[in-house]
């Protein structure tokens, strides 16, 4: 299995504003399904050996892991992406 990895249309997240998104929360999920109710496993490294736990949270825009910016990778060939901000109101979502 080839990782994916899993970055934003620009190089940070954005918030509804524009702004790099801050608290905001980032599900990846089935293809097809809601991303936050239907979660698969990620990962922080190509290897795909590090799970991440969902939901991810936001600082600056970038997805973090563990304080520093983090890049997310899934083994699925397709996925489904939402990404919330603090209040939990979607800004983005993908179903594939």
């Amino acid at each position: 299995m080839s990782a994916q990895s899993i970055s934003p249309a620009f190089t940070t997240f954005q918030d509804i504003d524009g702004q790099p998104l801050e608290s905001g929360y980032i599900y990846i999920g089935t293809a097809g399904l809601a991303a936050a109710t239907n979660q698969i496993t990620v990962y922080w490294d190509a290897a795909l050996s590090s799970a991440v736990t969902q939901p991810i949270r936001t600082t600056g825009g970038y997805p973090m892991n563990s304080g520093a910016p983090g890049v997310i990778y899934t083994g699925a060939d397709d996925y489904s992406l939402a990404v919330n901000n603090k209040n939990n109101s979607t800004i983005y979502s993908s179903l594939n």
